[in-house]
């Protein structure tokens, strides 16, 4: 059926034509890593550069097409509704499903078998496919998985009038000539099939844990299509991979790592950066990073009464994008907006790697002893200067620049930019000042200047 893919930095090839597909989330426990694995991550959660990758392969929505001026690649190509569904399937009955090949373009049709069923899910396997663990996949997701997703994203719609959600294993493999790595793609929930059948689809070969993980973060996707089909991908992301987190405590640490790497990945990525970027990792673990500092401080996880439902609200909520979360703080009392935490939090985004706790890190993390990579650095004391300017950075909206000056008085250090830009500073443990600029909603190429006040200091003059 054409179903397998090489990726080349972060790019899907085929027939020497290049097809945009979604690289979304590797949904993995601490033993797994990226390919572009650096020093930052070398051996911090025992993996290294080399480990397998398991990645999420949701297809984007029509929207992200619509920016590209292009046809949505899957209308043209349906096969048929297939929702003549029924309702009382037993283990061993049969049933043909759609599937969709990112490859091709086009949706395709196989054979499953019922081989456990759940208060809440059926668990289908393609033909001549084992799943050997399929009951308790089953009752993870009845007594985990689906009790937390709708507690935390709300309820999904029935749109094939049965009770149950299906899940499908099948054998949908990725190949990749990236250094001694190897990648597959661990689950997809698939819109123009979740128009008629309330299905996820996961890959048979993923280990049970990255299994569970894929399932918690594709039923958030099922979910919040059905709230809100539109939402930005950003948002929708980053609730996808909380969900792995708050289901199964799958801290997404390589996730995390990568945007720790390049933190001057835009946290307001449009649609479209998550396919083309190589940043596209660094993307995934702000929009994490971002979900689980608003949870913390302002909703399910903060221990406010009253806000225990603040990222269901945000689900919800028909804004997409930053009004979105402006329209939910709003609705849960809060005077802070999104650019009023967007620079709280990229100040805690480093002051984690300190052991702070929220407002100034998080509780949920344990990050190692590693600040996001520095922009610059200076030594005041060796360069023997009171001004500095760093090289002129080209700068995102919304992303961050971290700036760390070495100086014997951290007092006396202060900061300016040439297109005044939003930028704070602090000391950190090591004494040495940490300034975080960042454009908010502008962007360009900015320059840093930071300056050593001298003190002045009287001269005694002995009266003749």
């Amino acid at each position: 059926m054409g179903r397998h893919l090489k990726k080349v930095c972060g790019v899907i090839m085929y027939d020497d034509r290049i097809l945009v597909v979604v690289l979304i989330c590797s949904l993995l426990f601490c033993t797994m890593c990226i390919v572009s694995a650096s020093a930052l991550v070398g051996n911090v959660d025992g993996s290294s550069p080399g480990d397998e990758i398991w990645m999420d392969g949701t297809p984007p929505v029509s929207e992200i097409f619509k920016e590209l001026n292009e046809t949505y690649p899957f209308t043209e190509n349906l096969i048929g509704a297939n929702s003549l569904k029924k309702e009382g399937y037993s283990i061993g009955d049969e049933e043909t499903f759609d599937c969709s090949d990112m490859i091709e373009e086009k949706l395709y049709r196989i054979n499953a078998t019922c081989e456990a069923v759940g208060d809440y899910c059926y668990i289908f396997v393609e033909e001549n496919q084992i799943l050997p663990e399929a009951n308790a996949i089953a009752d993870v997701f009845d007594d985990v998985i689906y009790p937390e997703d709708t507690k935390i994203f709300g309820n999904p719609r029935d749109v094939d009038g049965i009770s149950r959600i299906f899940i499908l294993f099948l054998d949908f493999t990725s190949e990749s000539d990236i250094g001694e790595s190897e990648s597959s793609c661990c689950g997809y929930f698939h819109p123009k099939i979740g128009d008629t059948t309330d299905i996820i689809h996961i890959n048979v070969d993923n280990p049970e844990d990255e299994i569970k993980s894929t399932i918690a973060h594709e039923f958030q996707h099922l979910i919040h299509y059905r709230h809100d089909p539109n939402e930005t991908r950003w948002i929708n992301e980053g609730c996808a991979m909380y969900a792995s987190f708050a289901c199964l405590d799958v801290p997404q640490y390589s996730h995390v790592y990568e945007y720790m790497r390049l933190p001057d990945a835009p946290l307001v990525a449009a649609d479209v950066r998550f396919l083309y970027t190589r940043e596209n990792m660094a993307h995934y673990g702000a929009s994490y990073l971002w979900t689980l500092y608003l949870s913390e401080n302002f909703g399910d996880l903060s221990n406010r009464s009253g806000h225990e439902g603040f990222i269901k609200d945000l689900v919800e909520n028909k804004e997409h994008g930053i009004p979105g979360i402006d329209a939910t703080l709003a609705l849960h009392g809060y005077e802070e907006r999104f650019d009023d935490i967007f620079k709280q939090w990229v100040v805690a985004n480093y002051l984690e790697s300190e052991g702070k706790d929220p407002p100034l890190g998080y509780a949920s993390l344990n990050l190692p002893h590693q600040p996001p990579a520095r922009a610059g650095r200076a030594d005041l004391r060796e360069l023997d200067v009171s001004t500095f300017s760093f090289p002129e950075k080209k700068m995102h909206s919304w992303s961050a620049a971290y700036y760390e000056i070495k100086t014997d008085d951290p007092e006396r250090i202060t900061c300016t930019n040439d297109r005044g830009f939003w930028n704070t500073s602090f000391v950190n443990e090591h004494g040495n000042v940490v300034i975080v600029i960042s454009p908010l909603d502008d962007h360009g190429n900015v320059t840093l200047t930071v300056s050593e006040e001298h003190l002045f200091v009287p001269v005694d003059f002995d009266e003749e």
